[in-house]
């Protein structure tokens, strides 16, 4: 076990971070809080007999009710953390002022498969981690992370569902082939465009598909919806002001011979026998379906 997380260790480096819930603070724009929303997930997964490392993105999630006690969660794709024998996050650490630092540490949690709730339907590609198992650890090490979670007030409601055009611009935050702002310790965000009208529901299931570059690392980053990012008021600088629209999981490729695949997006990056071509779709879980884990919470 020991020689595992020294593997672990060795590969993904010295990196972590956490932060208490509270409201978006007045000296972050609305589109720098998003980039603290999200996390780096770093696994070591048994392949074949063999000890494989990837990558996905996580996101926090605060169940709370308007006024009520915090639920924090991180949520991501049940496969970026299925079979992983390892498992932890890279985390952003608070300053003395309680402002993001630069200085992240990995963190990593015991029995790290068994600390995720999957979705209730097994078909959808969701799980979720209470914030609370995460924060006890941290406070093992004496340490102090920063994080901003989603709300329900975020998930768009019928009305704001039905009220998008059929092409709408999203904005996608995430780790892409595990790639990351090293000194700033940030993620990266990627523009695309809705392919699907995001109002109806994408082959009869709670989906739909945005044109955009998806590759692996992306799996569970949060897709954003904000009208006119670059011109907010200042009255419009919180967290009322974007909408989340669903979480990445899957993208169709296609084969040499002409074929289409359906995939999910990879956490590690390999070379393949078999070649595919990525054709920049890809497909985002509702995020109405979030609501679901609301009965296993209150259980």
């Amino acid at each position: 076990m020991k020689k595992l997380i020294a593997l672990f260790i060795i590969i993904f480096g010295n990196l972590l971070c956490y932060s208490q819930n509270e409201e978006f603070t007045k000296q972050l724009d609305v589109e720098e809080q998003l980039l603290y929303t999200t996390v780096r997930i770093v696994v070591v997964k048994q392949d074949n007999g063999k000890l494989t490392p990837g990558t996905g993105t996580g996101f926090y999630f605060d169940f709370a009710e308007s006024n009520s006690v915090n639920r924090p969660y991180i949520i991501t794709n049940k496969h970026v953390v299925q079979n992983a024998v390892l498992g932890g996050f890279e985390l952003i650490q608070r300053d003395k002022n309680g402002q993001p630092d630069s200085l992240t540490q990995e963190l990593l949690i015991p029995n790290f498969v068994d600390q995720w709730i999957p979705h209730p339907d097994p078909k959808v590609d969701l799980c979720i981690m209470p914030l609370a198992g995460l924060m006890n650890e941290a406070h093992k090490k004496n340490l102090d992370f920063y994080h901003k979670a989603f709300r329900s007030i975020n998930i768009p409601s019928d009305l704001e569902w039905n009220s998008f055009n059929v092409i709408e611009n999203v904005f996608i935050i995430g780790y892409p082939i595990g790639l990351v702002d090293t000194v700033n310790n940030i993620p990266l965000i990627r523009t695309g465009t809705t392919a699907s009208p995001p109002f109806k529901d994408y082959n009869g299931k709670k989906e739909f598909v945005v044109d955009a570059g998806c590759f692996p690392g992306s799996s569970g980053s949060p897709v954003i919806y904000m009208p006119n990012p670059i011109k907010f008021s200042e009255k419009q600088k919180n967290l009322k002001d974007f909408l989340f629209l669903g979480v990445l999981y899957a993208g169709p490729t296609m084969k040499i011979n002409g074929e289409i695949v359906v995939k999910q997006i990879a956490t590690n990056v390999k070379p393949m026998s078999e070649s595919h071509i990525p054709i920049n779709l890809g497909y985002i879980i509702k995020s109405d379906r979030i609501n679901d884990f609301r009965k296993i919470i209150d259980k």
